[in-house]
């Protein structure tokens, strides 16, 4: 028998997990950025962003899943001030 054992066989490991963490807290900072500045040119890096991050590790999809939720709701709310303020969306 070895001495060395691998830890967490099977499992994500914790790199990973926290690589995904990450990943998910900036895609809900772009989702509150997306708010206030231009919308359209936020929206697409932040999904992948987060599609990324669920991929990353599978152990925080619910949380991803609430990600892509809140990406759309703010680009749906951001492009709607954009245009109601006159602003630019791109």
């Amino acid at each position: 028998m070895s001495t060395h054992s691998s830890t967490d066989v099977g499992g994500s490991s914790s790199g990973a997990d926290t690589l995904a963490i990450v990943l998910l807290a900036l895609a809900f900072v772009a989702a509150i950025l997306e708010l206030f500045y231009k919308p359209f040119l936020i929206a697409l890096p932040a999904l992948v962003i987060t599609m990324v991050g669920i991929r990353v590790s599978d152990r925080y999809r619910r949380i991803g899943m609430f990600a892509v939720f809140a990406i759309i709701l703010g680009f749906m709310i951001g492009a709607s001030f954009a245009v109601w303020d006159s602003r630019s969306i791109i």
